[in-house]
């Protein structure tokens, strides 16, 4: 079985080429997002020459807990579409 290594494949990084990080996001446009959706920690991360957005969920609740992408955009539109979290219930004293 043979293997290919990053530099055979084409990876821009492993061959020497530079990759352009993403344009970072519009003043305020993360800000925003952040008060969009409290239930979410948003940070920007440094990833191999670019930066990603990671949303990580801080309540608890069904959904997806952590969302990863390059796009601001695209993490909008998948935290637009994850479940609210269920309300409190309480227990009655049958």
């Amino acid at each position: 079985m043979a293997y290919e290594t990053h530099a055979q494949s084409g990876d821009p990084l492993a061959s020497g080429q530079e990759r352009h990080m993403a344009e970072p996001p519009a003043p305020g446009e993360l800000e925003r997002l952040r008060r969009e959706f409290p239930r979410y920690r948003i940070d920007v991360e440094p990833f191999r020459h670019r930066q990603r957005y990671v949303a990580r969920r801080i309540q608890p609740g069904p959904g997806p807990h952590t969302f990863i992408t390059a796009d601001l955009t695209e993490l909008r539109a998948e935290l637009s579409t994850a479940k609210p979290p269920l309300p409190h219930r309480k227990r009655s004293n049958d």
